[in-house]
């Protein structure tokens, strides 16, 4: 049960981040915003870094802040929901390590649910941050009003996510509310889960003005994988099972056994609609991390569902300076080169035989994640000083495939260009 004494629990897990900890605590408490009492928890995934002295500081100099050391990585969701169970306030909200409350926000949220006893939380927009600028990126949606949902208003709040383009991912809650539905799902993804739940012990909120910053650009240099970011990527079935899971809960809530049969196609295409259109972010990211071949498979994607990508093609070729599609293709063969090269463990190195603009492809093949040893040549006397079995190929015309095999090069460590471009073209 919650602690009466306590207003607010800010809910905290880290994992070897001591540098993105420290100053997170130090933003929370110079803000110097009138909360209310309130604590601080942070759940260390039994961290290797410097991430125990850091919290043992911080615990000695602030009374509000508490933590726990796992006594072995737990993972990112049992590590959640640890400090969530540990939260004693009569309301609780996530933050990440390396992100950021406004705070002055955080009051207003609190005094809203004061005011509404009947709602079990309070949904917020995350604002895309730039730390050094101090200035904001945009949000994550954007609403013009509170949108307040009920048990029997589902089907309302199921047309929003949709076509308002909501995200249920960051809330404040009623501490024993979230107590009373906290569990991790197994296959579908939890806001959408939670959110369901959530209906059977009241009524949710979702507010117009974000309290939750998401840093994009850090005041200081650290490690840079975000959970957030790798499910947009990587978790879409469980997106997809999550707005059905979603959907037939709220049908149950309005005395049906779920979704009924003549509204099961109007489901699936607003679901559907919404995955389509969470492919561009996942694209984007997917080409700031320079996994190009998963951004064009995202691209045909797109394709296969009827949606015109003239829009991406001509945002990224005003960011490539060059035809995106085109620029695509080159990046996509460039990483199952470098990838190939990777995977195959006696290779000392990559040829770039006789090919046409050879120096820009090695510039390319230098800027994978895997960048492998480049040699541009176009004469066999060079081909001969190099150890055949040791050397991946690459080569255009077919003639030139055919005299690498004369010398004994293996046919599977000659790649033709041509085949490799053939794969990426959209």
């Amino acid at each position: 049960m919650a602690d009466a004494t306590i207003r607010l629990s800010i809910c905290i897990p880290t994992y070897n981040r001591a540098g993105y900890l420290n100053d997170v605590l130090t933003d929370l408490f110079e803000q110097g915003a009138d909360l209310g009492p309130f604590e601080v928890i942070v759940g260390d995934n039994a961290s290797p870094d410097g991430t125990p002295l850091v919290l043992r500081e911080w615990a000695q100099r602030r009374p509000e802040v508490r933590f726990v050391r796992q006594a072995e990585n737990v993972g990112v969701y049992g590590n959640l929901v640890t400090v969530y169970r540990l939260a004693k306030g009569r309301y609780c909200v996530y933050l990440a390590d390396d992100d950021r409350l406004n705070l002055v926000e955080v009051r207003s949220y609190m005094d809203h649910l004061d005011r509404n006893p009947t709602f079990v939380a309070a949904y917020s927009a995350w604002e895309h941050w730039d730390e050094r600028a101090q200035s904001s990126l945009g949000a994550s949606h954007y609403l013009d009003q509170p949108l307040e949902f009920s048990r029997t208003s589902g089907a309302e709040l199921f047309n929003a996510l949709i076509y308002s383009r909501i995200l249920p991912e960051i809330c404040m809650f009623r501490t024993e509310a979230l107590h009373a539905i906290l569990s991790r799902p197994s296959l579908s993804y939890w806001s959408y889960v939670w959110l369901a739940n959530l209906f059977d012990l009241g009524d949710v909120v979702f507010m117009p003005t974000p309290y939750y910053r998401s840093i994009a650009v850090h005041r200081i240099d650290g490690p840079a994988d975000h959970v957030g970011a790798n499910e947009v990527i990587y978790a879409r079935d469980a997106y997809e099972g999550g707005l059905e899971y979603l959907a037939h809960r709220i049908f149950k809530n309005m005395g049906c056994e779920g979704v009924p049969p003549d509204q099961v196609p109007v489901v699936a295409e607003m679901i559907g609609r919404f995955m389509t259109e969470r492919l561009p972010p996942a694209i984007q990211l997917l080409c700031g991390r320079k996994n190009y071949i998963g951004a064009y498979e995202y691209l045909t994607r797109r394709l296969a569902r009827g949606i015109n990508n003239d829009d991406l093609y001509a945002f990224y070729s005003d960011f490539y300076r060059a035809d995106f599609r085109e620029r695509l293709a080159r990046l996509a063969a460039s990483q199952s080169i470098a990838e190939t090269f990777a995977a195959v463990t006696p290779l000392s190195a990559v040829a770039l035989y006789k090919l046409p603009d050879g120096p820009s492809w090695a510039a390319d093949l230098a800027g994978q994640n895997t960048p492998p040893l480049v040699h541009v040549m176009d004469d066999f006397a060079t081909v001969r000083a190099l150890e055949p079995g040791r050397v991946l190929f690459v080569t255009d015309a077919a003639a030139d495939r055919d005299a690498l095999l004369a010398e004994g090069v293996a046919p599977g460590l000659v790649l033709r260009l041509e085949h490799l471009l053939l794969q990426f073209t959209i």
